[in-house]
């Protein structure tokens, strides 16, 4: 596009082809200009007229083709006039651009404030929905926490329950291994004799053998009832024989037999024959606890009895009674003897088992001191 100032300059390098003799650009003020401007003006003007003189026909023919000064007026007047209209032309042009320009900043405005809403919107419904789960989660997690609470709650009451089962068990074996001990009562246990020794009649050969070895004479009624091996597998040749059980018809039989076999060294084919009582299964797992105590004392010359599951040892200031090999253990070795490694540790009961298996305790019970009021957590918060 040609501007209005490109449009002057052509006016002012169209004017500029005129010398100065025919043309001189006169300004507004040029009334007060000195007057030595002009003589000089003058002089440099007859100059060049002397100068164009000499020059031949030719220079002077195209000094006469030179346009007019009105021929310049005017044409400065065209350029001028088209400079007006070029910048009236482009002013319009602007007009129109920034009219454009004004429109597309107010499309842009509309678009950004519906984009805007459009936003708040799709934010106002986000924030609904976080609200919504917001929710959700907060009663998940109060049914939760009453849950929490009511399991406990039962482990607490399923603790008691079983402290109290296991509690009444104990004295329920207590008294079933009571029992059977009573019903064994009668009953000898013979150790050490040989497989195959008894033949055919295990009541025949019990019966002898304790003729010939406690000097028992035909005249007294031993009054067997029943012997008879115990009944398990046979043990191979190698190892040791099962026992024998023998049942006596009246107890005080039975004792005074026992009492003479303890007394009596008794050996069949070389190895030693051994008699107890028929004590029960529970009785005679803690005896064998007991095993190796004996025998220091046995070494020791500390005379020793140990009825049922306890020990009773004949110290030279008293005779005590231990219930325990570890409290025999432990007296025995500030007594000076020598009784590491033959007892272990003693085992946790049932109900030291289930106090070590449920450590949680109700808010109030023992070991705390803040009150049990409604539902509350083990570990003493309030439940929500």
């Amino acid at each position: 596009m040609t501007g209005p100032f490109t449009a002057y300059r052509r006016t002012l390098n169209a004017t500029a082809q005129v010398g100065p003799s025919e043309f001189t650009w006169k300004s507004r003020n040029s009334s007060s200009q000195p007057e030595r401007g002009m003589n000089k003006q003058k002089k440099e003007a007859e100059k060049k007229q002397k100068d164009r003189g000499k020059m031949g026909d030719k220079k002077e023919d195209d000094v006469e083709d030179r346009p007019s000064y009105d021929d310049m007026l005017a044409s400065m007047k065209v350029g001028f006039d088209s400079v007006a209209k070029q910048i009236g032309s482009n002013s319009e042009e602007n007009r129109k651009e920034m009219k454009d320009i004004q429109e597309s900043i107010q499309n842009l405005g509309s678009m950004l404030r519906q984009e805007l809403a459009t936003f708040k919107d799709e934010i106002g419904k986000r924030f609904e929905t976080i609200d919504t789960v917001m929710e959700a989660q907060g009663r998940d997690i109060k049914d939760l926490q009453d849950r929490v609470v009511e399991t406990e709650e039962w482990n607490a009451d399923l603790k008691e329950i079983l402290a109290s089962s296991l509690k009444q068990q104990r004295k329920l074996q207590e008294k079933v291994t009571d029992l059977e001990w009573r019903s064994r009562r009668n009953n000898i246990r013979v150790w050490g004799v040989p497989e195959g020794t008894e033949k055919d009649s295990t009541h025949e050969f019990i019966e002898r053998l304790l003729r010939e070895h406690l000097k028992i004479t035909e005249d007294v009624n031993l009054q067997i009832q029943r012997a008879h091996r115990v009944m398990a597998p046979r043990s191979a040749r190698n190892k040791n024989p099962r026992a024998i059980i023998v049942n006596f018809l009246q107890f005080q039989q039975k004792e005074d037999i026992l009492k003479k076999a303890w007394l009596t060294k008794i050996e069949i084919e070389g190895k030693r024959v051994t008699f107890d009582h028929d004590y029960p299964a529970e009785v005679a797992a803690k005896r064998r606890d007991y095993a190796g105590l004996k025998r220091v004392l046995k070494e020791g010359g500390i005379r020793f009895q140990s009825p049922r599951t306890a020990l009773k040892i004949h110290w030279q200031g008293g005779v005590q009674t231990y219930d325990s090999p570890q409290e025999a253990a432990q007296a025995m070795k500030e007594k000076g003897l020598q009784v590491d490694r033959l007892v272990g540790e003693q085992p946790m009961s049932p109900e030291e088992q289930l106090e070590a298996a449920f450590k949680w305790r109700r808010v109030g019970d023992e070991g705390t001191s803040e009150p049990s009021s409604g539902p509350q957590r083990l570990w003493g918060t309030t439940a929500c």
